[in-house]
């Protein structure tokens, strides 16, 4: 990633901080981990992207590691955010608690769509009605810190390949209170909305638990598959809005319901 010239370990060790290239040097060898104030120096160095930082977290992570659940689902994270992938970036669960409110997400779009006009006054006027001038400017300033976003001469630019994604099968109040605070945006354009201008589609239906994780995989699949094909037909088409997406999969009573020929 970085455009940097080509340099040695020694004059990278220097550049770093460090009085001889030993500790870098190891690192490099595999006969040492590194540390948290390595990795920061690092991605300061070359101007890591978020990805690219989230990217190192799991190397590192994983090097550290001896639970075999752990290093699987770590593996899965690095392929999901290896350099050159370009669907997603992995949101943490530190980032995630700052980012519980649907607009924050909501602004990332539109600053995409608006390009050299994402000013702060457009993005206001654009949500106007939706959220406050005090919350936009507490959003973006927060997408800023988190390097989601930067601004250049009054312009906000997007700062990141693709979607942000938070983390799959994780218990995390954060994310429940990202899901509903979704859901009750979902329930605010059922009363509000034309039926014309949205979709809601449910079905209940009985599911064998023993396949639920194969499941819930199609349904992810079947969800990108859908996505990708929205996101491509709208490319080229000058008349655009900023629509949320959802699927919900939950059982609708606490209790299982077992099959007597099983006993």
């Amino acid at each position: 990633h970085s455009k940097k010239p080509k340099t040695s370990l020694r004059s990278l060790s220097k550049q770093l901080g460090y009085s001889s290239d030993r500790s870098l040097g190891m690192v490099v060898k595999g006969q040492r981990m590194m540390s948290e104030k390595m990795k920061e120096k690092i991605t300061q160095h070359f101007n890591f992207t978020p990805k690219e930082i989230t990217y190192l977290t799991l190397l590192v992570k994983k090097e550290k590691s001896s639970n075999p659940k752990e290093i699987q689902k770590i593996c899965e994270l690095l392929e999901m955010n290896k350099p050159g992938s370009e669907n997603y970036v992995s949101l943490s669960n530190q980032e995630m608690r700052q980012m519980t409110k649907w607009y924050f997400f909501v602004i990332i779009e539109l600053i995409e769509v608006l390009k050299e006009n994402a000013t702060l006054a457009s993005i206001i006027e654009s949500l106007e009605g939706d959220v406050s001038e005090q919350d936009i400017e507490i959003c973006l300033a927060t997408l800023e810190k988190l390097k989601y976003i930067y601004s250049r001469n009054n312009i906000y630019i997007k700062n990141i390949d693709g979607f942000l994604k938070s983390s799959e099968d994780v218990p995390s109040a954060s994310i429940q209170n990202y899901h509903i605070d979704v859901l009750t945006r979902a329930q605010l354009a059922i009363e509000s909305r034309s039926v014309l201008d949205r979709e809601f589609i449910s079905k209940t239906i009985t599911i064998d638990m023993k396949k639920l994780p194969l499941f819930k995989k199609k349904i992810r699949e079947s969800f990108e598959e859908l996505s990708d094909f929205i996101i491509k037909e709208s490319s080229s088409n000058s008349t655009q809005k900023i629509y949320q997406l959802s699927v919900q999969f939950f059982d609708q009573i606490s209790k299982k319901i077992i099959d007597k020929n099983d006993n």
